[in-house]
């Protein structure tokens, strides 16, 4: 027997969001409107919605509103700030963090999935601004690569996310002697699967078999570590 996908239900999500962006919290079903919204969420938001087969309107409306939060948070050097208060004020300075990280994901992959010509083509100029900046953080850099990678599905000759790759390719840390500890850091936190997701489309965007095995590794030794069986 073959199962069938269920098909994704947005109604919350839509519940979530007024006329400026989705909430970042939420009480059950109610939107905690005291936290504000954050880049982080809008950046998903917009993931999530861009990768829909044959967007409906409410779904083009939620990007639409993704990408003009993103547009708002950036700088021109390319940071950007996360926190926006229910007032509409940013209660923080542009960084490279994490947020940095998946706003340039989510711009990405509006830019290679989206269904709307208008919202691919404002997501290429966010993009292309957001990656003159770099990250000290792995995470946040795992992220942007993601994005890139995206991005050079379809523009095989983008300067900015080919040299934003390059860039996060040489940065990569290198896993200790230990073959039984086959990963790049002391410890597992968070976000885990996106270091090896970043190598592998690193490795396909850039044509680096060795990287993009490296990612596949990493990938393997992280789902037998973290699988109960």
């Amino acid at each position: 027997m073959t199962a069938t996908a269920p098909q994704p239900l947005f109604a919350h999500l839509l519940r979530m969001t007024d006329h400026r962006a989705t909430f970042e919290h939420a009480f059950l079903t109610e939107p905690r409107r005291e936290h504000g919204y954050c880049v982080d969420d809008m950046a998903r938001v917009l993931v999530v919605t861009t990768r829909e087969p044959e967007t409906p309107g409410p779904l083009n409306g939620l990007a639409g509103k993704a990408l003009t939060f993103l547009n708002d948070a950036q700088s021109y050097d390319g940071a950007c700030r996360n926190r926006m208060d229910i007032s509409g004020r940013w209660t923080d300075q542009p960084t490279t963090d994490d947020h940095w990280g998946r706003m340039i994901w989510g711009l990405g992959t509006a830019a290679a999935h989206s269904d709307v010509s208008m919202v691919r083509r404002l997501a290429v100029i966010q993009f292309e601004r957001a990656a003159h900046a770099r990250s000290p953080h792995p995470r946040a850099m795992a992220f942007a690569a993601v994005g890139a990678a995206e991005i050079l599905t379809f523009d095989a000759g983008n300067v900015a996310a080919r040299k934003l790759l390059t860039d996060y390719a040489a940065g990569i840390a290198k896993a200790g002697d230990d073959p039984e500890w086959p990963w790049p850091e002391t410890r597992l936190t968070y976000a885990n699967g996106v270091l090896a997701e970043a190598m592998i489309a690193a490795g396909v965007a850039l044509d680096d078999s060795a990287l993009r095995q490296c990612g596949l590794d990493s990938l393997e030794w992280l789902l037998n570590y973290e699988t109960a069986v």
